[in-house]
């Protein structure tokens, strides 16, 4: 189910960080997930080591997050340093992916399965105010 996920940690050199640290809460997409990303798309993170961790690291938080208690929150910070969106709607989204199975239990976290391959938001430009000054 996972099979895509577990190859990306792997050729990102992030399977001793996620073995050797935790407790984690994954938010992992289905292989289904990746195969509706182009696969242009898939190649090009496979080829840039340091976008696919920023990704990959979006999809981990550095806490245990609870099945019960995950859509309670609003966002959870992330490996990668960013904030995951968190709603109840008619379920539980993270960003625009849903969980869409019970969690699994890892030796040292919990496992979501989504629906979705989450990618963090851009970040402002240096400087910006986030909004437009007109004159």
């Amino acid at each position: 189910r996972f099979r895509t996920f577990v190859e990306l940690v792997e050729l990102a050199e992030l399977e001793q960080e996620l073995e050797d640290g935790g407790p984690f809460t994954l938010f992992v997409p289905s292989d289904e997930a990746f195969e509706e990303l182009p696969q242009s798309d898939i190649a090009a993170l496979k080829r840039d080591k340091k976008r696919l961790q920023e990704i990959l690291r979006f999809h981990i938080v550095p806490e245990e997050v609870a099945f019960s208690t995950v859509g309670s929150r609003r966002a959870l910070e992330t490996l990668a340093g960013r904030p995951l969106e968190v709603s109840l709607d008619k379920g539980i989204l993270v960003q625009d992916a849903r969980v869409n199975r019970p969690p699994l239990r890892a030796r040292n976290g919990t496992i979501h399965p989504i629906d979705g391959v989450l990618v963090p938001p851009p970040l402002p430009a240096e400087g910006a105010t986030g909004t437009a000054v007109e004159g």
